[in-house]
């Protein structure tokens, strides 16, 4: 029988919430189905020097419970620099191919000009998995946009990072997508066979996120809404991204037409949707409220709304996505 490592390499680094639904709670569910990654945490270079900043990610890190077996550096990857980043880790990842007969390499980052490398030097077969959330490049032309600096500075970083997401999709063995319209969006600009792409939604734990009548009616009292109260929910960032003022002004044509509406907003970013408030709705205090709580608390607050709301604008990043928060709103009914 063939003896299969599992591994997971990641850059993204521990925010709390992010981190746990979209890294820790996917390991957590292979592992209930006997698939255990060893994750290791790939920090850049530019941390080298930043003690305090690596202890506080690898305690956050560890706090989620993943299997986490160490870390790693990596230089921009650019050039030479891919070579040494991949050289870097293979001085972490060489015992598996002594102890194991192949290695299945999952990760969300482009990591494909190290892993190319990983798949000549390791001496054994190594499957690369590439966790395909999103359109980077688009994601970055989206930037250079809405900060319109389109600079030769800019424009050769668009470049790397087209590139370096064209080496990822033809190097990875199969590539996980969001969307049969991320799909499209890799097989039409990469030209990545269909046949390597499999389509699974950012989706959420039952177990985490769910409708209970007990809780609904438990958090509506804590926060003072009436029986009759039509409660419309926000949870995520806050700012143009994330369309908040566009529900702020929604909301302030909604209540215009049924003054039962009452608006909730799940956020850390507090500083910045109350400055929004202040601008777009500055009278409406009783209706409108805000506040921080930990992703564990996020399902007890969702039970208290009757609608979710999430705008986001008609952008080739957006058309492509999935948002988690869909998932989360229907769960919890």
């Amino acid at each position: 029988m063939e003896r299969t490592a599992y591994i997971y390499l990641n850059i993204k680094s521990y925010d709390g919430t992010v981190f746990n639904t979209q890294v820790a709670n996917w390991l957590q569910l292979y592992d209930k189905n006997d698939i255990k990654f060893d994750y290791w945490h790939v920090f850049s270079v530019q941390y080298l020097k930043d003690r305090n900043y690596v202890q506080s990610q690898l305690e956050g890190i560890k706090s989620t419970g993943i299997n986490f077996k160490g870390y790693t550096w990596a230089f921009p990857s650019k050039g030479v620099f891919a070579r040494i980043n991949a050289a870097l880790w293979y001085r972490k990842l060489k015992k598996y191919s002594k102890e194991y007969d192949r290695i299945v390499i999952f990760s969300r980052c482009m990591f494909g000009k190290e892993i190319a490398c990983l798949k000549r030097w390791l001496g054994i077969p190594v499957i690369f998995i590439y966790d395909g959330r999103a359109a980077s490049a688009e994601e970055y032309r989206y930037s250079m946009i809405k900060s319109n600096d389109f600079s030769k500075k800019r424009f050769n970083m668009l470049s790397h990072v087209l590139h370096t997401e064209a080496v990822t999709l033809q190097v990875a063995d199969r590539t996980f997508t969001v969307s049969k319209s991320l799909k499209r969006y890799f097989n039409k600009n990469f030209n990545v066979d269909s046949e390597k792409m499999f389509i699974y939604p950012c989706l959420s734990d039952s177990d985490k996120f769910f409708y209970s009548e007990e809780i609904r009616q438990k958090f509506r009292s804590e926060l003072n809404y009436a029986p009759d109260d039509i409660v419309f929910i926000y949870s995520g960032g806050a700012g143009k991204y994330h369309a908040t003022d566009v529900i702020l002004n929604f909301f302030k044509r909604l209540h215009a037409r049924n003054q039962k509406a009452r608006l909730l907003i799940l956020t850390k970013d507090t500083e910045i949707i109350e400055k929004e408030i202040n601008e777009i709705l500055p009278s409406f205090g009783a209706y409108v409220k805000y506040m921080s709580v930990s992703n564990d608390e996020i399902n007890n607050y969702l039970n208290v709304a009757d609608f979710g709301i999430l705008f986001r604008e008609n952008m080739p990043i957006n058309n492509v996505a999935s948002s988690s928060k869909f998932a989360e709103y229907m769960l919890t009914g």
